[in-house]
């Protein structure tokens, strides 16, 4: 009995390796989100971070270098984390050349996984469109014995997209506030 049409037949004798990408995988509530281990500088304790009101951008100092922090948690869910974030991923922005540094605060340390690439689906354009989670471009989705996991790939170009955005309506924002003078 030929289980395989013909021209598959030499799969079963010969080892196909599919190919995998390495992702940095991080904990936001009950969501698992990844990033691409190129863009990883190191994971390190968080220092303090500078923010205003419900931002989900903030400021902090590492190293003699001033880096942007980006509350995942706060751009997801719109509400400040209750957890205690103890660990700041620090990614490098390669996309304009300039090799900005990114903070982003996580509670629980992140791990590193290998993902097959057919574990990989695009995510709908209508779905990154109207989400907060359209910073994720793809889903991978695991098996791990009985249970299956989704892992939200972060799409660097939506997320430094947004972070761009926000910062511009805050410089309009700031542009058009009238200025309150004091009363003499």
């Amino acid at each position: 009995m030929q289980l395989l049409h013909p021209k598959f037949n030499n799969l079963r004798h010969s080892a196909v390796q599919v190919p995998t990408i390495k992702v940095l995988a991080i904990e936001i509530q009950d969501l698992k989100l990844a990033i691409p281990l190129e863009l990883l500088v190191k994971v390190t304790r968080t220092p303090a971070v500078f923010k205003s009101g419900d931002k989900w951008m903030g400021m902090t100092h590492l190293d003699q270098e001033s880096l942007l922090v980006l509350d995942l948690y706060q751009r997801i869910y719109g509400t400040t984390n209750p957890q205690a974030v103890e660990n700041l991923v620090i990614i490098r922005d390669l996309r304009n050349g300039d090799d900005r540094l990114l903070g982003i605060p996580v509670s629980k340390l992140p791990t590193m996984v290998s993902l097959r690439t057919d574990q990989i689906q695009s995510l709908p354009s209508d779905y990154r469109d109207h989400d907060t989670l359209g910073i994720a471009s793809d889903i991978a989705i695991l098996n791990q014995g009985d249970q299956t996991e989704t892992l939200f790939l972060l799409d660097p170009d939506r997320l430094f997209h947004d972070l761009r955005m926000d910062v511009e309506n805050a410089q309009i924002a700031l542009k058009e506030a009238p200025i309150a003078l004091p009363k003499q």
